[in-house]
């Protein structure tokens, strides 16, 4: 449109110089007929081309040209009210029943997720297994004011629902500068939130005590409170992410940098994906593979880990874990119980190490996590129940 514009402007800029202000705004209009389409009012650049030297011929008036630019002018603020704002009918927002935004799998391994993960030892992991091994790391999920505000929620829930577990005897670890390593007693302190009723950590719960959005199936995303709302529908919209419906959000607050989770699988009713918000602290999480543990004398444990095939994931403040697949089925989860070191300035401070004893990630004096899980996409389900129907003994999580 510009190009058009000043082709017209410089085809009437140069009639012979005896062409007069009013011959040349004449001119002008008719040229305005021809190119109305291609002009919106643009006061500024029609201004500022019109009085350039280089569109007028030098025995063109500078009057007729400023003339003829603000008749043009004119003439686009006349005809600015036929360019209507677009407006989208309701028609054009219902979506048709072929139309589905869910992604059909996960999004592949990235670098992110190969430079947050090691096996014991310091060994390197390539992307085909850990493409198998369903385990996704995104860092910096949410914003510090999205920290902020979640965790203000977490510890009203903690207050009105929360409960402590039981005291937990495994001491953390002192290592000296010569790596001699000697127990220090120290007592778990830790707080859990959930919808659903866990007699094993507190049989003598009431029913008040239990998170108001409930646990599988009865899990009610409408009584979920808003921050924390906010969060579940950040991952469930997710383009990254395959998921179906969510079926439950746990908190726990590990306090005195205390982390030490024994190795577990989730509740496979909590759903096929479930993901680990890590806020407050950096924390490493150890994979175990299935069967007998390699390692069992506590101080090996905390020093060498369980077996020599684990995997160490690191997760930074704000980085959100998925794990699907055989991470999420097979291979338990955990965080070794530390060990404290002196630092440089002389201060004692309680670490992970990721890989090796020579990666010390510090630990912060608290720790929330936010467990949220999530069933399979429709997809899955009817490809679940299509080998489930064929093969009886393949089960509801899709195993055999």
């Amino acid at each position: 449109a510009g190009r058009r514009c000043r082709a017209g402007v410089t085809m009437i800029a140069r009639p012979a110089a005896a062409t007069s202000a009013a011959s040349a705004t004449a001119a002008m209009g008719g040229v305005l007929a021809a190119s109305s389409s291609f002009l919106f009012g643009s006061r500024a650049l029609l201004s500022h081309r019109a009085c350039d030297h280089s569109w007028s011929s030098p025995s063109t008036p500078r009057a007729a040209v400023a003339v003829a630019s603000r008749s043009l002018w004119l003439h686009g603020q006349q005809c600015r009210s036929i360019w209507k704002p677009w407006k989208r009918t309701a028609e054009q927002d219902e979506l048709t029943a072929e139309c589905n935004l869910q992604p059909p799998e996960h999004r592949p391994v990235l670098k992110m997720d190969l430079d947050r993960c090691i096996g014991v030892g310091g060994r390197k992991l390539s992307v085909q297994p850990l493409q198998a091994f369903g385990l996704r790391i995104q860092d910096k999920f949410c914003t510090d004011l999205q920290s902020h505000m979640v965790q203000m929620e977490v510890h009203e829930l903690l207050t009105k629902y929360g409960y402590s577990l039981p005291d937990d005897s495994t001491p953390v670890y002192t290592m000296s500068s010569l790596r001699e390593v000697t127990a220090m007693p120290k007592s778990a302190n830790t707080v859990r939130c959930c919808g659903a009723r866990n007699s094993q950590y507190h049989p003598a719960r009431d029913a008040d005590q239990v998170a108001p959005w409930g646990h599988g199936e009865s899990f009610d995303v409408s009584k979920v409170p808003p921050k924390l709302r906010s969060i579940l529908e950040s991952i469930q919209k997710s383009p990254l992410f395959a998921l179906g419906k969510p079926r439950t959000i746990s908190i726990n607050k590990r306090q005195n940098s205390f982390f030490k989770l024994d190795p577990h699988i989730n509740d496979l009713d909590d759903g096929e994906n479930v993901f680990t918000l890590n806020l407050n602290s950096n924390s490493v999480y150890t994979f175990t593979p299935p069967g007998k543990f390699q390692r069992e004398d506590p101080v090996q444990c905390a020093t060498r880990s369980w077996s020599d095939k684990d995997i160490d994931v690191l997760l930074r403040h704000r980085s959100l874990m998925l794990t699907s697949g055989s991470s999420r089925r097979e291979w338990r989860h955990a965080v070794r119980s530390g060990v404290q070191v002196q630092l440089d300035d002389g201060a004692d401070a309680i670490c992970d190490w990721w890989g090796t004893t020579r990666n010390l990630v510090r630990r912060s004096p608290e720790k929330i996590t936010i467990i949220f899980g999530f069933g399979r996409t429709d997809a899955e389900t009817a490809r679940n129940d299509a080998a489930t129907a064929v093969h009886p003994a393949y089960d509801s999580i899709g195993r055999w």
